[in-house]
């Protein structure tokens, strides 16, 4: 299984020379990814600031002008409150992202270009920091087809198994990472999640 796991990461390599291009290419792509996300965020602060005024117009009518019951304002403002909380979430979760993409996508693309030596080089702690990296989710290893599994991939190493495969540099082709994972590309920002990742083997 370590092996079949370092020649996944050596799928993921790339040559020095490509670090340019495909850092335009990166750039690009990323920004189109999270105009989505720049929609989304502005569409939550808009749906937060239209709580708020429900909020304080509740609280007029009870506190200033005795137009609602004890009863029906705790109703609303209970309601109102759980709506504000889980929008915070969202504008939380959607705006999460580094303040410097670019900077990101240079450091990944860096260390794509010796990923596979870095792994083997690691001690257990480290291997398990650069799983964390690459498979914020989890990596499944299927033992009956010898196939890996993660359902999120960071972004940033997902853009560049898919610009590998489409150029042809990916040494495994089409059938390489992209048909070995099972991912969503979709980022909400660059950033790992902290959680600890491990590979995970699976008879199913």
């Amino acid at each position: 299984m370590n092996a079949k796991f370092a020649a996944l990461l050596e799928s993921l390599c790339i040559k020095t020379e490509l670090i340019a291009p495909l850092k335009a290419q990166l750039n690009l792509i990323w920004q189109d990814l999270n105009k989505e996300n720049e929609n989304d965020l502005r569409d939550y602060k808009t749906q937060l600031i239209e709580v708020e005024k429900k909020l304080e117009t509740i609280e007029e009518k009870y506190y200033l002008n005795n137009e609602m019951s004890k009863d029906v304002f705790e109703k609303f403002q209970n309601k109102l409150q759980q709506q504000r909380n889980e929008i915070n979430q969202l504008i939380a979760k959607t705006g999460s992202g580094i303040s410097n993409p670019e900077n990101a996508i240079e450091k990944a693309l860096q260390l794509s270009t010796e990923l596979a030596i870095v792994w083997a080089s690691s001690d257990y702690s480290r291997k398990e920091k650069l799983q964390n990296l690459i498979f914020p989710e989890g990596i499944y290893y299927n033992r009956e087809n010898g196939a890996f599994r993660t359902t999120r991939m960071n972004a940033v190493f997902s853009l560049i198994a898919s610009l590998l495969s489409n150029s042809g540099e990916n040494k495994i082709g089409q059938n390489g990472v992209n048909s070995i994972l099972s991912y969503s590309v979709r980022p909400l920002g660059l950033e790992p999640k902290t959680h600890t990742l491990k590979v995970y083997c699976s008879t199913n």
